[in-house]
């Protein structure tokens, strides 16, 4: 009974204590996969765009806007060549009015501060969607698609920048119009294959005239929208 006691823990201590090596090798050895070839796991788009015409309306909320609170609602309709690649036509339409900040220095300076006011833009981008994915939840999956696109158009706005300069003179807006850089990126959640929740941004970017001298500066107009979307 004591040498068989022995026995075990002699084998025991070796089992432990032994060196053992296991290289990538060794690894292969257990690989049911052909060395030679090549795997890919890809994940399956359910939601084909290609060849199909969109309309979504959205609404907009300007946040970079000094003196103003900017809200307004947006067309947009494009045709996707591809899966990836499509081609829009949009059109927004502002309503703005002036913040507690404008009625402070109004209030304590007892002058008007330069403010451009955007009514309206249009323009034409070419649009490209490269990603998509899911979103896993408990009992639903959300599938969803990022694009970004860029084009040109313009705003239509006014300004008081001739009146602001003199104090004497009654303040007063003119009309202006700018050709206009815009970008922006968009992501399309399905919530039906026809129908989709749309979440983007939109920079528009332009030469604007200063209110002092024959010199312009780049303003930028960042807003963000929100609605639905439908395709065909």
């Amino acid at each position: 009974m004591i040498k068989g006691i022995r026995l075990a823990l002699i084998l025991a201590t070796s089992v432990l204590f032994s060196p053992a090596f296991a290289g990538e090798e060794s690894l292969y050895d257990f690989l049911w996969l052909d060395p030679d070839k090549s795997v890919f796991v890809l994940q399956n788009k359910l939601y084909e765009k290609r060849h199909t015409l969109y309309v979504n309306g959205m609404i907009v909320k300007s946040v970079n806007i000094e003196f103003q609170k900017n809200y307004g609602m947006q067309l947009r309709s494009g045709f996707f060549f591809t899966n990836d690649l499509a081609i829009e036509g949009f059109y927004n339409r502002y309503t703005t009015s002036f913040n507690t900040a404008y009625q402070n220095i109004k209030v304590i300076n007892g002058s008007e501060p330069f403010i451009r006011r955007l009514h309206s833009s249009y323009g034409l981008n070419g649009v490209w969607s490269p990603f998509y994915g899911k979103i896993n939840t408990f009992n639903h999956i959300f599938y969803f698609d990022w694009s970004f696109s860029v084009g040109l158009g313009k705003v239509n706005a006014d300004s008081n920048r001739k009146s602001v300069v003199d104090p004497n003179v009654p303040s007063y807006f003119e009309k202006e119009s700018y050709n206009t850089l815009f970008t922006g990126s968009n992501l399309r959640f399905y919530l039906t294959p026809k129908v989709h929740l749309n979440v983007g941004v939109q920079n528009s970017s332009f030469y604007g005239d200063d209110p002092v001298g024959n010199t312009k500066s780049v303003t930028h107009q960042i807003d963000f929208l929100i609605g639905l979307g439908f395709s065909f």
